[in-house]
């Protein structure tokens, strides 16, 4: 087999930090390598690497006999690499015709073969009947899909996957896993980063394990046994959230709610919420259910075109966001939210800049910050951007508390995060009702989530299909049924 890519010796230091330590491999046409290792790794440093978003302090990389090392990323795109982000970097504003046409622009084939070219792709990613929308108005994982599809439009022969899964419903994950296992058919070669380690498994004819930024081993997939999906996590010893006889006052509210973007689309419909004070209320459902655009609701990010948001019984319907805060609720949104070129103390101050006056309330909110993640701590004065995808989550979570709220709203918190610290994640958020908080958690870890919430909504379409207390879930065979279509896919092997 001839080698598609070739890795030798690669280093990359930011600043003290060695991120890259000397990593070396090689992967030929037609082979899925996959690329495992703990946040902080190193992984996704290796893949900005290899397609010169950075430039390596020591080392080589080679495509196809050809030097990649020193040039642009155009031009090391122009060599046949193409790459996916573990967050979608669509064109928000442009259809997704017009997000597949960008990168073909300077080819010479006639307007109206890409544009069938495009279209041919859209019908691959079964988002044809869509092409004409924003690509914003895609969900999570139709944004993925959109993003594969715009990497294959130059036919690349090096294909690069930054955890296509994490966040993605398992059913639309089998999908992925089809389409990545045609691409190596292909002929192309694929690198794959993933914490889904059971995909992994399924596609991956060798792996390279990442450990304290090294190369460790590559191994023959066969060789490893098969590990349970990252929803497997032991949660036997995870603290449960307070119960009453008596309901707790509410204290945010939707209240026959509908959210449309560009004026017709109706997002919402109809939809009804409450969270109350002291508890865990958990959003679950499938893709384009309308949890996240639920929770930027609640969160004056969008205005309702009819119905009302309600704080404390009082409607505060078409508040600015920043006034949320100002009655006491935080946000951690999906995806990063961090400035990276900044420190990650001063993330946190940024987050106490309303009472930034008040000297001896900055240092308390501080030290209570990093007495919960005494990590943040040791790496105070570091770059946020050059932390892993894990630890800028828990910074995200300390800064929303160093706003000291009365009720935070996590959307998709251990949305691509190992196993081991999405685990950790969810460990705190079930402690937050005890420091008397009020928590509303949207995430695709439909386990983890019935687990640690009191009250449950199940969306669907915009909708509230159905919503109890969180046990008797557990305990209905018919939501356990319905549950089990988004949770329960199993990879054969």
């Amino acid at each position: 087999m001839t080698n598609m890519i070739n890795v030798d010796n690669l280093i990359k230091r930011f600043g003290g930090l060695t991120a890259l330590n000397g990593v070396s491999f090689a992967a030929g046409a037609g082979e899925v390598l996959g690329v495992i290792g703990v946040n902080g790794a190193g992984k996704t440093t290796l893949m900005n690497c290899i397609c010169g978003i950075y430039k390596p302090d020591d080392g080589s990389v080679q495509i196809n006999g050809v030097k990649a090392t020193g040039r642009s990323p155009h031009e090391i795109a122009k060599l046949g690499v193409g790459r996916t982000f573990q967050i979608p970097r669509v064109f928000r504003r442009m259809s997704l015709i017009d997000n597949l046409l960008i990168p073909v622009l300077s080819q010479s084939t006639p307007d109206h073969e890409l544009i069938e070219q495009a279209e041919a792709m859209l019908e691959r990613m079964r988002l044809i009947d869509l092409r004409h929308n924003f690509s914003e108005e895609l969900s999570g994982g139709q944004q993925k899909l959109l993003e594969m599809a715009r990497m294959l439009m130059p036919d690349p022969r090096v294909v690069m996957l930054d955890e296509p899964f994490a966040g993605v419903h398992p059913m639309l994950c089998k999908f992925m896993i089809e389409q990545i296992e045609e691409i190596a058919m292909a002929g192309k070669t694929v690198l794959l980063i993933s914490h889904d380690l059971t995909s992994i498994y399924r596609l991956s004819h060798r792996v390279i394990a990442l450990n304290e930024r090294l190369t460790r081993f590559g191994a023959i997939l066969p060789s490893l046994k098969p590990i349970s999906e990252p929803d497997d996590m032991d949660t036997t010893n995870m603290p449960a959230g307070p119960s009453s006889t008596t309901a707790p006052a509410v204290m945010l509210e939707l209240r026959n709610v509908d959210v449309a973007y560009h004026g017709d689309i109706r997002i919402l419909q109809g939809l009804s919420m409450a969270v109350r004070t002291g508890q865990i209320t958990g959003v679950i459902g499938p893709n384009g259910a309308g949890k996240s655009t639920a929770l930027r609701t609640f969160y004056g990010l969008l205005k309702p075109v009819q119905g009302d948001v309600l704080i404390d019984g009082k409607v505060v319907t078409g508040m600015a966001p920043w006034r949320f805060m100002a009655h006491g609720v935080a946000l951690v949104p999906q995806g990063r939210s961090l400035f990276n070129e900044l420190s990650v103390e001063d993330n946190l101050r940024l987050a106490c800049w309303t009472f930034r006056k008040d000297k001896a309330r900055v240092e308390q909110a501080l030290d209570s910050t990093y007495a919960q993640f005494p990590m943040l701590k040791d790496k105070r004065k570091q770059m946020a951007g050059a932390m892993s995808g894990g630890q800028q989550r828990f910074l995200e979570l300390g800064r929303a508390l160093a706003l000291q709220p009365r009720a935070v709203l996590l959307d998709e918190p251990t949305a691509m995060i190992a196993p081991k610290v999405a685990a950790e994640i969810y460990d705190f958020i079930a402690s937050l009702p005890e420091r008397g908080l009020t928590v509303l958690l949207v995430d695709q870890n439909v386990r983890q989530c019935v687990r640690v919430a009191d009250h449950l909504y199940v969306l669907e379409l915009g909708t509230n299909k159905v919503d109890g207390s969180a046990q008797n879930f557990e305990q209905d065979d018919n939501m356990r049924d319905m549950i089990a279509e988004w949770i329960d896919y199993r990879i054969d092997t």
